[in-house]
């Protein structure tokens, strides 16, 4: 129903018949069948918790007027495409475009926009998450929380999160790897242009904002010795971090089995994913997850292949008790 009804007037009609549904009909029966904490889907919630506002998000063809943002249009890096990515984009008709880049600062401080890093400074670089067609980098957005939330604990003063292209469910617009492409911008913008060492880049993703963070170290890695002579990378994958929060990482249904974390948290988010890939190279990882998300099983799967091939003390697997997916930035 929901591709049938792109059209006026079944759109309108559609938006209609939802928004009373859920709000005369659904709300209020969720929220008299969530009185009884025995009935909600973990004991440990509560009846404020939610996953926030629906808004209108922004996107890549644009940076909104908004006071107090600090943004950038990072430039296309035709230059940057080598290997598997560029015969891919290629057979998928997608060109690297101009996109914006949000800079976001550590509480305290207010670092002019792609100012020279100090000796040693560390930068995060934000890859947002939400199945690759919804959400925002912008800080106002929904995922605006995640990078403040990361700052206030990493060895970093300020971070830059990427609006990557999304891809429309309904016209196919921007299929991969258009994103990864807009991330490599992101990651050329940082080391070429505001002159960060690799080794001091943080890698943060959530969700499917996590696939393309693997997906980004995987493309350094496998191309490290023709990027080396087009940007300021040295011959060998260079040793930084990458921070991986509910990570989307098997695009497969390896997970879905009796009694996983896939079938068993149904109403936490959609289907998930798996990799099965070496990871020999990969960077120092963090991966958290909550245990009430249906991406917890995969989770621990990424994690344990990654402590395979990179040893225990380059790899940290946390679980969050009673939390749903993308905890980190969900205002409760």
């Amino acid at each position: 129903m929901v591709y049938e009804a792109q059209r006026e007037p079944l759109r309108s009609i559609y938006i209609a018949l939802q928004a009373a549904h859920t709000c005369l009909i659904l709300t209020p029966l969720w929220t008299i069948s969530s009185i009884p904490r025995m009935l909600r889907p973990r004991l440990s919630l509560s009846l404020s918790c939610r996953a926030g506002p629906i808004t209108k998000e922004p996107d890549h063809r644009a940076i909104p007027d908004a006071s107090g943002v600090k943004s950038v249009w990072l430039e296309p890096t035709p230059q940057l495409l080598v290997g598997d990515v560029a015969r891919w984009a290629e057979q998928a008709d997608v060109r690297p475009i101009s996109i914006p880049g949000y800079w976001y600062d550590k509480d305290g401080c207010d670092t002019p926009i792609g100012a020279p890093p100090e000796e040693g400074e560390k930068v995060v670089l934000y890859l947002h998450g939400s199945a690759f067609i919804a959400l925002s980098a912008h800080p106002h957005n929904l995922t605006g929380a995640c990078i403040p939330t990361v700052l206030r604990h990493a060895p970093a003063k300020r971070g830059l999160a990427v609006e990557y292209r999304l891809t429309d469910p309904a016209s196919n617009a921007n299929p991969f790897p258009a994103a990864l492409i807009d991330c490599i911008a992101g990651y050329h913008y940082l080391i070429d242009i505001v002159d960060f060492a690799p080794e001091n880049i943080i890698l943060l993703g959530d969700s499917a904002g996590g696939n393309l963070a693997l997906a980004l170290a995987r493309y350094i890695i496998d191309n490290i010795t023709e990027l080396s002579t087009r940007m300021k990378l040295p011959p060998t994958p260079p040793s930084y971090s990458m921070v991986l929060l509910s990570p989307w990482c098997d695009l497969g249904t390896s997970h879905e089995t009796p009694g996983s974390s896939a079938l068993n948290f149904w109403y936490d988010s959609m289907p998930d994913l798996h990799c099965h890939a070496s990871f020999k190279g990969f960077p120092r990882t963090f991966v958290a997850v909550g245990t009430a998300e249906r991406f917890m099983d995969m989770s621990h799967t990424l994690a344990q292949k990654m402590k395979r091939d990179l040893g225990d003390a380059k790899v940290v697997y946390r679980e969050a008790q009673d939390a749903v997916h993308a905890y980190m930035y969900l205002p409760f």
